[in-house]
């Protein structure tokens, strides 16, 4: 017997996911996904691997599984091509999406998706702890965290 698997490929901002659509409940255990994030995120295929299930509250439930095994909070880029698929599905202009750092609204007008991500805010002591090489070597502005942890290089030409 041959079994359907519900995988897409999507981008974003030059990011690469692989969307697992789990929506009908029948999603492999959290073990066996991040299994799966580690190898695709080894290959060119994807930098995260985006799991989909059914939310209560929500339209959707988004979980980002990096390549490192772990689940991250949030990921902006991933969030634009859920809720580019969902809204094509639902036909809509809004979609609420469940994600591990609360819940996100992806409203569309003109055709274009926008999120809401969450405020910004800087890592003092994570940019503090960085290599001294490394920061004299570029000029960096910070560590933000927008979702995910971002590093800030700020550049002058």
């Amino acid at each position: 017997m041959t079994q359907r698997i519900p995988l897409e490929i999507w981008h974003s901002c030059r990011n690469q996911f692989v969307i697992l659509d789990c929506r009908d409940g029948n999603c492999p255990p959290m073990n066996a996904l991040f299994r799966l994030a580690e190898s695709l995120c080894a290959s060119p295929i994807a930098d995260d691997l985006l799991v989909l299930q059914d939310a209560k509250g929500a339209d959707v439930r988004l979980r980002v599984l990096g390549g490192d095994g772990r689940e991250g909070d949030l990921c902006g880029n991933g969030l634009l091509c859920t809720a580019d698929k969902l809204g094509n599905e639902l036909g809509g202009r809004e979609i609420r999406v469940e994600t591990a750092s609360g819940l996100r609204t992806a409203s569309r007008k003109n055709g274009t998706w926008s999120v809401e991500i969450g405020p910004a805010s800087i890592l003092e002591d994570d940019f503090a702890a960085m290599d001294d090489g490394l920061r004299r070597e570029l000029p960096l502005y910070g560590l933000v965290r927008a979702g995910e942890p971002h590093l800030a290089v700020s550049y002058t030409h």
